[in-house]
């Protein structure tokens, strides 16, 4: 009987690189959909890790919507959520090392697979919704601005008519 281990790694071994699929480039779909499920089995979500760091991206994404009014609080949350994916090769190697500690099987490989998917991807996430409100307040910003310059212009040249007259 495989272990939980054997199980992770065969799945991350099948896994192929993009561009390794079908001729034409178009990726099966029915073995990606068993691949997901295998991966979604084959990992015991129930562990404690694994359920602070949902819990962790869960609140994550919770500030980032509940701060989505304040303008330097997304600004801050942008960097620090691209701060904390670009440390995923880093915390990828240390946990590969010290898994048994805390974790029940290896799923960290060398390739980062799980963590970018458990870790980096909710993160990447929250990222893209925080540079989507950053632009959105620096959109609205530029039509207040431009409305005020020419509500200006309106009033200097309604003064500049009276004058004239």
């Amino acid at each position: 009987m495989q272990t939980q281990d054997d199980i992770v790694k065969e799945i991350l071994k099948s896994i192929k690189p993009p561009g390794a699929s079908g001729l034409d480039g178009s990726a099966n779909w029915e073995q990606i959909l068993q691949q997901l499920g295998q991966f979604i089995h084959a990992v015991d979500w129930s562990q404690p890790w694994l359920v602070a760091l949902f819990a962790f991206h869960i609140s994550s994404f919770f500030t980032l919507v509940l701060s989505r009014n304040n303008h330097n609080a997304i600004s801050g949350l942008l960097f620090f959520y691209i701060f904390l994916a670009m440390l995923s090769q880093p915390i990828n190697s240390f946990l590969s090392k010290n898994w048994q500690s805390f974790a029940s099987a290896n799923y960290f490989d060398e390739s980062g697979l799980f963590l970018a998917t458990v870790y980096s991807l909710p993160l990447i996430i929250n990222s893209i919704i925080a540079l989507i409100l950053v632009l959105r307040a620096t959109c609205t910003m530029l039509v207040h601005v431009k409305r005020t310059q020419l509500q200006k212009q309106a009033k200097a040249t309604g003064k500049n008519s009276k004058k004239i007259d």
